[in-house]
């Protein structure tokens, strides 16, 4: 049996609390609550159409995942908000996968706009290459959701760039609290880069 991935390294306390809070406001569930429906508005005809469209999805791939993590906590099967033993990850992201693709049928089905579609596209290639790198290694996710998102808006509308700090504050935190190893960062923040700026172009 694979045992639980860790961090071995002891980071310095200092700013300990600002990273957990940092954390927790860049979580994944988070960031997929309130990047959907700024896509749909910024990208459709009317923009509460758009906007609507992204709650739907902000449910399906915000909402609903925070509700299985909660749960699992609460029935002991999940040991932590953020599942740092990475055996847990793989069932979780494969759910998670299969809610992207029920939001992105149900934006098809709803006439969404093309650059919804192609996000929820590029969500699906990230759960699916989280869960299958975390058999063997823990990529992150804060980074790789955090970049692939605020990427993507940034090519939206360019006044949304300062938004990219978010990217190395996301990788600081995650780093800070002994998550992830800086490669296991950087790996997440350039794939998730790379499909945001595909969803951006096309």
């Amino acid at each position: 049996m694979t045992p639980p991935d860790s961090v071995t390294e002891m980071r310095p306390s200092r700013g300990h609390r600002l990273a957990d809070t940092v954390n927790d406001a860049l979580a994944p569930w988070h960031v997929a609550v309130v990047v959907p429906p700024l896509v749909g508005a910024m990208t459709t005809a009317p923009w509460p159409r758009g906007a609507a469209l992204g709650l739907m999805t902000s449910v399906l791939v915000g909402l609903v995942p925070g509700l299985i993590i909660w749960a699992g906590r609460r029935s002991g099967r999940y040991g932590d908000k953020f599942l740092r033993d990475r055996r847990h990850r793989p069932a979780f992201l494969a759910s998670v996968t299969a809610l992207v693709m029920l939001a992105w049928f149900l934006t098809w089905l709803f006439g969404g706009s093309t650059s919804s579609m192609i996000f929820l596209a590029a969500m699906v290639v990230m759960a699916v290459t989280a869960a299958v790198v975390s058999r063997w290694w823990k990529i992150s996710m804060h980074s790789m959701v955090v970049s692939g998102s605020v990427v993507l808006l940034a090519l939206l509308d360019v006044r949304l760039a300062p938004l990219l700090a978010l990217v190395p504050l996301a990788c600081w935190a995650r780093w800070a609290v002994a998550a992830h190893t800086p490669a296991q960062l950087l790996a997440g923040a350039l794939i998730g880069a790379g499909l945001g700026v595909a969803a951006g172009v096309a």
